[in-house]
């Protein structure tokens, strides 16, 4: 309307006025809507007695915020009409202030996240607002839980006790690996500090996987293979399979014994396909299901060996296998070509996929 060459004298004043009054309205409906955006978002947390507690000057400036928007709100409820709104005095003012403060409060959010994910490195892979419902809800460990799963590749849940200690892992399909030592969520610098008490639980997954392999590497040579792979977690019995197949068919290698050891293979796999077929646990018959498939993988390597005529451990045929080491130390290094690297330790659960790995 302004730009019409018809707009003169008090007319143009009058629309000047209003262009005005619309541009103000515009603007505060603007900041309106930015405040009440944020303040969906972190009522909820603020809303938590512990964060209020670790982020105070923070609180503080929230609850100012949170006054002046519950006042806003009841005062539009009982006068809904925009043109009076944007017409109180400095009202544009304090929700601009609101929203100064409310980005400082969020990016203070965010280095106290940030500050929790350094040292917790796996809370990287979930979202603030799953981060921040476990941080909110310190007196609860068993929050937790629910996110497990995004931490960890195999843990669905940990088992606490009545006294809120960790005392082993669950995977997605229900087997349960006990820790070697439990895990007190409310001692020392742990209480109240969930990234502490999770450092620790990826601590024991590592170390308690460990202690099994060895131990069940130990055991493999003195059990029938049949019932030392009903013994352990799926996981440990595919890894201290390979390193028994890795050793014995370099010793086949060696003293050129490749047919009588391809023999020995194809009775091992009979002996656990006739277990498969009797009535077993659903943990075990799930991990023979894959030492079945790993075994048959096994003797048609060894097959290929025979076939080549393969009499030098260097050989290509033989270093481009996945490969199972023990070394200095019990530690159990993964090796193929050139490529060396220490097994991880990462609980994977009892499935199929452990196959693939």
């Amino acid at each position: 309307m302004l730009g019409s060459s018809f707009m003169r004298g008090r007319l143009k004043n009058e629309t000047r006025t209003w262009e005005k009054k619309l541009n103000d309205m515009s603007e505060l409906m603007e900041e309106v809507l930015k405040v009440q955006r944020t303040w969906m978002y972190l009522e909820p947390i603020f809303g938590s007695g512990d964060i209020m507690n670790t982020m105070p000057t923070e609180g503080k400036m929230f609850n100012e915020v949170d006054t002046t928007w519950k006042t806003t709100m009841k005062g539009i409820e009982e006068d809904p009409g925009i043109m009076e709104l944007a017409e109180k005095e400095n009202i544009i003012t304090h929700f601009l202030e609101a929203n100064k403060k409310l980005d400082r409060i969020q990016k203070s959010l965010s280095d106290y996240l940030e500050q929790k994910r350094l040292v917790f490195a796996r809370f990287f892979f979930l979202a603030n607002e799953d981060l921040l419902q476990i941080l909110a809800q310190t007196k609860n460990p068993r929050l937790v839980q629910a996110h497990m799963d995004k931490c960890f590749e195999g843990i669905a849940k940990v088992v606490f006790n009545d006294d809120d200690n960790v005392l082993g892992m669950v995977s997605a399909e229900k087997e349960v690996v006990d820790f070697q030592k439990k895990i007190d969520v409310n001692e020392g610098d742990k209480k109240g500090n969930v990234e502490n008490w999770m450092l620790e639980i990826e601590s024991q997954m590592i170390s308690s996987l460990r202690h099994l392999a060895v131990k069940s590497s130990a055991c493999y040579e003195t059990t029938a293979r049949t019932e030392w792979s009903k013994m352990w977690p799926g996981q440990i019995v595919l890894a201290s399979s390979q390193i028994f197949w890795t050793t014995e068919v370099e010793a086949a290698i060696r003293d050129g014994e490749l047919d009588l050891y391809i023999q020995k293979q194809q009775q091992q796999i009979e002996d656990i396909v006739l277990m498969v077929r009797q009535p077993l646990k659903e943990q075990e018959r799930i991990t023979l299901k894959a030492l079945v498939v790993i075994d048959v993988h096994a003797r048609d390597v060894v097959q290929r060996l025979i076939d080549l005529q393969i009499s030098n451990i260097a050989d290509f045929e033989w270093s481009s296998q996945l490969r199972y080491y023990w070394e200095e130390k019990d530690t159990l290094m993964v090796k193929m070509v050139t490529a060396q690297i220490p097994y991880a330790y990462e609980y994977l659960g009892n499935s199929p996929r452990l196959v693939i790995t």
